[in-house]
């Protein structure tokens, strides 16, 4: 709905939003992003997310009650990093890791998936970081998972004591011919 919007994940969404336009020739590169501000503001956007749940047999008033059909974790944790710093660097294998451990993933299809368990927050490369500035919160089943999953994220993530300079969300634009 744009009511309240994470920045780099409106960035990343923004770029693959606007490649989809251009490879549909609906629009191109100068106007996808206007279509895109104008579908976000206008509701069109949420109108469809909440026509695709609907669609697949979810409840009719996600959209407007996310909270009311979201499971929540028994356990949430703020993982505190071990000194104050600068977010340099996000080892996101490890992270991603730290996710399957909680049961936030799968590694054979057969396996469940935890809807209730996983991150938030997570801070971003050149965020500063301390105390009462987590790297993240912890959504856990139980007090075990989530100090495991705290020591696992503490370690992925490496601290400088300088700001580090800031970087797109977006690194690079890939297209036929790109290796």
């Amino acid at each position: 709905t744009g009511t309240r919007r994470e920045q780099r994940l409106h960035e990343v969404v923004t770029a693959l939003a606007r490649e989809l336009l251009t490879l549909g020739e609906i629009a191109d590169d100068a106007t996808a992003p206007d279509l895109i501000d104008r579908a976000l503001q206008d509701g069109t956007a949420a109108e469809a997310f909440q026509h695709m749940i609907s669609a697949l047999g979810g409840p009719g008033d996600f959209v407007e009650w996310p909270w009311r059909h979201l499971p929540r974790a028994a356990v949430t944790v703020p993982v505190e990093p071990e000194r104050a710093g600068y977010v340099t660097a996000i080892d996101v294998r490890a992270v991603g890791l730290v996710v399957l451990s909680l049961g936030g993933g799968r590694t054979r299809a057969d396996q469940a998936i935890d809807y209730a368990v996983g991150l938030s927050k997570m801070a971003a490369i050149g965020a500063e970081v301390g105390p009462g500035r987590p790297l993240a919160l912890i959504h856990a089943r139980n007090r075990t998972d989530a100090e495991q999953a705290l020591a696992a994220l503490q370690s992925a993530v490496k601290l400088t004591d300088e700001r580090p300079e800031s970087t797109s969300t977006v690194l690079e634009r890939l297209s036929e011919g790109s290796s």
